[in-house]
């Protein structure tokens, strides 16, 4: 299982807990019992949210930053390559060439 894989799967139930607290919220009677039971139970669904919510961004930033390695090693072994740059320039050299003939 990969760090990726894994922090999903607590962004899921960050979320799923922030969920749970949020309906429970508006049906149990937990948070009504008094200032304190209030606090704490809205501090706690607080802490789900953010949580899944830092960990959303995180894994987009990550997915970006894969993708531009990704991409900065597909132009390496492409158009990166010496030798292929090479017969670029000769073949742009040979086509001004028949370009002047012509």
């Amino acid at each position: 299982m990969t760090l990726q894989t894994k922090w999903r799967i607590v962004g899921g139930i960050a979320l799923a807990g922030s969920a749970v607290l949020a309906y429970g919220g508006l049906h149990w009677d937990l948070p009504r019992q008094s200032l304190t039971h209030f606090a704490v139970y809205w501090i706690v669904f607080l802490v789900f949210f953010a949580a899944a919510l830092f960990l959303a961004i995180w894994d987009l930033r990550y997915i970006r930053a894969q993708y531009r390695n990704d991409e900065r090693a597909l132009f390496h072994q492409t158009l990166g390559d010496k030798d292929f740059r090479k017969r670029l320039r000769e073949a742009e050299r040979r086509a001004h060439e028949q370009g002047k003939q012509n």
